[in-house]
């Protein structure tokens, strides 16, 4: 017989109810510090991705810098050469446009373009045709013409035409 009025049970320290809240307060106490060292781990594993971000990102910023940098000298450049190839395009339009003006009677030997003054020698057939039809387009364009014939064996004028433009001058 298992039970007896006479013999008392015996007692146990903790109860079941006891031992079960035990238990369950055991695991919630362990479950807790087991994510507080995950979120520990967490936290360490962040920052140190966080630094190495930081430490990219100041790279990235000045390789940015570098490249802005470069990205405007590239462009100081670009306007630079556009303004040479605008320069010498207009250049080459002018001369051809000048070179339209001489006429057959005249014959160029050497034209010479500098800073401000043309000077052209050649020959002509005869003084008036190279005043009517090119010192009158010389004299448009330019301030002073000044121009000096001689005679040739053949019996051709060789002429010598400088022409100047003043500068301005600025205030």
């Amino acid at each position: 017989m298992l039970y007896s009025f006479i013999a008392p049970r015996p007692k146990r320290v903790l109860g079941n109810e006891v031992r079960l809240v035990l238990i369950f307060f055991a695991t919630i106490s362990t479950v807790l510090l087991a994510l507080y060292g995950f979120f520990l781990y967490q936290n360490k594993e962040l920052q140190s991705e966080m630094q190495a971000l930081q430490v990219q990102y100041t790279e990235i910023a000045e390789q940015n810098e570098m490249l802005i940098d470069d990205i405007e000298f590239i462009e100081e450049q670009a306007a630079f050469t556009e303004s040479i190839v605008t320069g010498n395009t207009i250049i080459k339009e002018q001369i051809n446009n000048f070179m339209d003006l001489v006429p057959d009677e005249i014959v160029l030997h050497k034209v010479v373009l500098s800073n401000g003054t043309l000077i052209l020698e050649g020959s002509t057939t005869d003084r008036s045709s190279f005043q009517n039809k090119l010192q009158l387009p010389l004299n448009s364009m330019f301030h002073e013409t000044n121009v000096t014939y001689s005679t040739q064996e053949d019996s051709t004028l060789h002429f010598i035409s400088r022409s100047t433009v003043q500068k301005e001058s600025r205030p």
